[in-house]
């Protein structure tokens, strides 16, 4: 399991911060999740990089990483806890909201 040090999981950037959204977004990688206590919940989706202003940053320590339950920003707790290669693959597999529907 992925434990967070406030660093972004997926690309290791030093802040994820709240997006307009109420989510926490990566600035770097756009990686999307929703803290529940122990536990960030991943988005099934990527961040448009739209934030709230002033930036506020997460403050995580040892918060583990799962999936979102679908699309609601709660850890699904049956999932398999990803791992540095999941979450890429993860990450890679999502929709790049930048782009057009094709």
């Amino acid at each position: 399991m992925i434990l967070t040090d406030g660093d972004c999981p997926n690309c290791g950037a030093s802040e994820l911060y709240l997006n307009k959204r109420d989510l926490y977004e990566c600035p770097n990688c756009r990686l999307v999740c929703a803290a529940d206590g122990l536990l960030a919940a991943v988005m099934p989706l990527l961040g448009a990089g739209e934030f709230r202003e002033p930036k506020t940053a997460a403050v995580w320590d040892g918060v583990g990483v799962v999936r979102a339950r679908g699309d609601l920003p709660l850890p699904d707790l049956n999932a398999a806890p990803f791992d540095h290669k999941a979450l890429a693959q993860y990450m890679a597999s999502l929709l790049d909201p930048k782009q057009p529907l094709q």
